[in-house]
């Protein structure tokens, strides 16, 4: 773009022409500043068809007269400053800039040319941060190590009220996300996320974060996202909220309400990249402030400090790069006098870009210069003899230390200048380009005056990408008509009403409830099957002689009856360890498989399963605990305590009842597993009912993928309150149902019983053979056992394990029972309750059919090509953009009808 945008400012620039030798270097790091005769810039080159404004140093007449109308003496600056003197900079020509500001909020960069701007460039430690805590009057960090990292966008706009409040709006703004890779890293104590390995053209890998295609890195570009951070009502707040606002950004995988001041006690200062594209924005609003609109850019370097951060060099060049040549961007570079000029990294990308006509070149640190050093390098370089750029260089020199305030540095700034050497003599030459209240002059009326220039362009840009978007809409096929979020409203309410009859049940159309009872009478079963079983025949006691039949098959005390479902059973032989396998079923031999819960749906793509199949428990038999007589007498001995012989500790009774019941949660996730499938039969069963006439259509698939998370997180709060109670059990028995557990407590001692007196009288009669000599059968056996008597046998050794395990087994019975029916009563009142509720709302929700977008949302659900709708509402939300985006030029065009920069900036309006 030519430089006839600075047209209002030739009354202060004086045009020069490039010199014929000027010609463009090859890309050195430092600054060329070959010969006084040439037409010097930096690294020697000019930018073709530009117009070169040079300014010539002026008369001490002309400096005062033109500081008299600034309302000011031009033989001293030392007068008195406070915030109001920033009310002198741009307020003439609010509404351009904050017109411009308007339609970046918009998101019109995005579909035109960038906006103009100002960017602010220098190298790391030039006094940047200073000089933009001097132009916006608020302080940035300055914790140690804590740079710039991210671009900062600074608006400013004067409320034109005294009586308003100053007041900073902090947010983020989002336009890239990060691919990075990622690893473990302890020192943090979080994920750290490490820069991405791009191959090289031999096929190797190296950690380079930018590439030709990539400049930016593991950065790439997405929808812009803006989130509101903070708002602080005084300055003093604004170091802190920048802070914590720059490292929410350097952290892109964790939420950023993490960072925000009030609610960051628990948050580290760690960052999981040293470097980000993404910008934290300031909308800073109140009396007296400059209407300015800038970014500071993060401080180019040349060297990383450490070799594992190499790859920030090229992706902080490549961003400052980016932002810089925009046509429409005007670059403030500074350069600290402490420093060569010729080897600032910051100028020589401005040259690259080529973008030195639109910069203005800031002179930092001038208070540090040494009174021995020469004067003539930065003589020259101010009268644009070395290193020239598009604009005037301005000097300021800002207090580093953070606790002076703003109006104090302007006045230490102020009478610098005028009282200190070499400013206030030799170089007094240069009085009406130093300080930072006349570089805010010179950087609004350079903006308004850009933006005046653009706005014919990006007004006639906007038009022609309004016409482009309507072509395209044209050639896309028509939308389906009609009122689509009242025809999914209508489908919805059938949905859920289906449901609700399902849940409900009542009806043999309707067998969820039978179908889920039977599965419950099933996990019943299984839980009163694995109560725990004793091996009534002690290790220490001799076999018998045959092997006596099964005490299960008598009592059904050690383990039940096998059933279809449950395949082969272990049976305990009361005569010694061993065990036999029980007989086959006809169905188990035929190795036919019953139905089982594999075969049920586990997601929407499986939706042929009926709900009058019963699902059946599949997996390991035969879980519950399995005491041994001697192990019992351990387990009370072990909690034996000096007193009275002969008793039992609580504490044995205890352990022994919390070590049955460890197996329970193998049959409490296989029920929970079967009931979450039956559930989601009938939700996805209902489905299709429903929207099947759409199976071709992305609402077919977002309402399935709805319903699985949503089935998915009802169970998992159930899973949840079921494990509590689990826990319970396991962790402490406790029952006040006395009644029921002295029944049941008998009724296990009298099986008990009666089954050791039978291994008894079965090992006495065994020793009376052996005496006699004389062997009699099987049966005569077993009478012979049968007519003894106690005094013949003897006291049982055990009785006293015999008798805890009664109770065991007495407490497993009420303790099991009161398990089943809390899990039970759990899944009617909460899962059932919550799916027939719940699901027509989250449904509703995630469709997104009450949204202000809701018909084109449901156009793009109900499209049998769902790229075309998405197309198609992405056009039409570019379309609208537009539309504001013309109204706001509309207004601007009228609003810089009023304005003249012949008037300056103290032209209000």
């Amino acid at each position: 773009m030519t430089m006839k945008l600075m047209a209002g400012l030739s009354r202060y620039a004086q045009a020069q022409p490039p010199s014929s030798s000027d010609t463009i270097a090859n890309s050195e790091v430092v600054m060329d500043d070959t010969a006084a005769s040439s037409d010097n810039t930096f690294v020697g080159d000019a930018v073709k068809g530009s117009e070169q404004f040079h300014h010539q140093p002026r008369s001490e007449h002309e400096l005062d007269s033109r500081a008299a109308s600034n309302g000011e003496e031009g033989h001293a600056f030392s007068y008195e400053y406070t915030d109001q003197g920033l009310h002198i900079v741009g307020s003439g020509v609010k509404k351009l800039i904050k017109g411009i500001q308007g339609l970046r909020n918009l998101g019109v960069e995005g579909l035109v040319d960038p906006l103009p701007k100002i960017a602010v460039v220098g190298d790391q430690s030039t006094g940047k941060s200073s000089l933009i805590e001097g132009i916006s009057g608020i302080k940035v960090p300055r914790k140690a190590g804590c740079c710039t990292r991210c671009p900062l966008e600074i608006n400013m706009a004067d409320s034109s009220d005294t009586s308003q409040p100053w007041v900073c709006e902090v947010s983020l703004f989002k336009r890239y996300k990060y691919e990075g890779l990622q690893a473990s890293d302890s020192a943090n104590g979080f994920t750290n996320v490490s820069p991405t390995a791009w191959p090289t053209a031999r096929g190797t890998a190296v950690k380079s974060g930018a590439t030709r295609n990539r400049p930016l890195g593991p950065w790439v570009e997405q929808h812009a996202e803006n989130f509101a951070f903070a708002t602080v009502y005084t300055k003093a707040e604004v170091q802190e909220v920048l802070y914590w606002a720059q490292l929410a950004i350097l952290n892109p995988s964790m939420p950023f309400e993490l960072y925000v001041p009030g609610k960051n006690s628990n948050t580290t200062a760690k960052m999981q990249v040293k470097f980000s594209p993404n910008v934290v924005r300031l909308d800073i609003s109140g009396p007296n402030l400059p209407n300015l609109a800038f970014y500071d850019l993060p401080g180019v370097i040349n060297v990383a400090e450490v070799e594992d951060e190499r790859y920030l060099v090229d992706l902080v060049k490549n961003l400052v790069k980016e932002y810089v040549r925009g046509e429409d961007c005007l670059n403030l570079l500074a350069l600290p006098m402490t420093n060569d000029a010729a080897n600032s990294n910051a100028a020589r990308l401005v040259k690259e870009a080529g973008a030195q006509q639109r910069t203005i070149g800031v002179l930092t640190k001038p208070d540090l210069l040494q009174p021995t050093e020469s004067y003539e390098e930065w003589r020259d370089i101010l009268d644009g003899e070395r290193f020239r750029l598009g604009f005037d260089y301005h000097v300021v020199k800002n207090n580093p230390n953070p606790e002076v305030d703003h109006a104090t540095a302007r006045v230490e700034e102020e009478n610098f200048f005028a009282r200190e050497e070499p400013w206030a003599t030799t170089l007094a030459t240069y009085r009406d380009r130093c300080g930072t209240k006349r570089l805010q002059n010179v950087l609004s009326k350079m903006l308004t005056d850009q933006i005046l220039t653009s706005l014919p362009r990006i007004t006639e840009q906007v038009s022609k990408k309004a016409l482009t978007i309507d072509a395209k809409l044209a050639e896309l096929p028509e939308a389906p008509a009609g009122n689509l979020p009242a025809v999914l409203m209508r489908e919805l309410t059938t949905f859920a009403h289906e449901l609700e009859q399902h849940i409900d049940g009542g009806s043999y159309l309707f067998p969820f409830q039978k179908t889920w009872m039977n599965l419950a009478l099933q996990f019943r079963k299984i839980m009163a099957d694995s109560q725990p079983t004793l091996f009534v025949r002690d290790k220490s006691e001799p076999p018998s002689r045959p092997k006596a039949r099964s005490f299960q098959q008598s009592h059904d005390l050690e383990q039940g009856s096998p059933t279809p479902s449950q395949g082969q059973t272990q049976s305990i032989s009361l005569s010694s360890d061993d065990e036999k396998p029980c007989t086959p079923t006809p169905a188990q031999r035929s190795g036919k498989k019953r139905s089982s819960a594999a075969s049920l749906p586990s997601s929407t793509s499986q939706k042929k399963a009926k709900m009058n199949v019963i699902p059946q428990y599949a997996g390991e038999k035969s879980l519950g605990k399995r005491f041994h007589l001697s192990e019992i007498r351990d387990i009370v001995q072990d909690a034996f305590v000096a007193g009275i012989p002969n008793q039992v500790h609580p504490k044995a009774i205890e352990r022994m009842c919390t070590m049955s019941v460890q197996h329970w949660d193998k049959p409490l996730a296989e029920f929970l597993r079967l009931t979450g499938d039956m559930v989601l039969v009938v939700l996805t069963d209902g489905l299709d009912k429903v929207f099947g006439k759409w199976k071709q259509t992305k609402l077919y698939a977002e309402a399935g993928a709805i319903i699985d998370a949503f089935v998915a997180k009802a169970l998992t709060e159930q899973r949840t309150a079921a494990q509590r109670s689990l826990m319970l059990e396991m962790s402490k028995p406790m029952t006040l149902n006395s009644e029921a557990q002295s029944v049941a407590c008998a009724d296990a001692l009298a099986k008990l019983e009666e089954a050791r007196w039978e291994v008894r009288s079965t090992i006495w009669a065994d020793e009376q053979e052996r005496k006699s000599g004389r062997s009699a059968s099987g049966q005569g056996k077993h009478d012979k056992g049968a007519k003894a008597i106690e005094a013949q046998i003897g006291p049982d050794p055990f009785n006293q394990e015999i008798r805890t395990m009664a109770i065991v087994r007495g407490y497993y019975t009420c303790a099991f029972s009161r398990f089943v029916d809390t899990v039970c009563q759990g899944i009617q009142a909460e899962l059932f309750v919550t799916c027939r509720n719940d699901i027509f709302q989250e449904l509703q929700d995630r469709l997104g059919i009450m949204e202000p977008d809701a018909n084109q949302r449901c156009a793009v659900l109900l499209a049998q090509d769902p790229q075309v709708e998405i197309r198609r509402a992405q056009l039409k939300k570019e379309k609208g953009t537009l539309a504001k985006a013309k109204e706001w030029l509309d207004r601007l065009s009228e609003d810089s009808s009023e304005i003249h920069l012949d008037q300056g900036v103290f032209a209000t309006g």
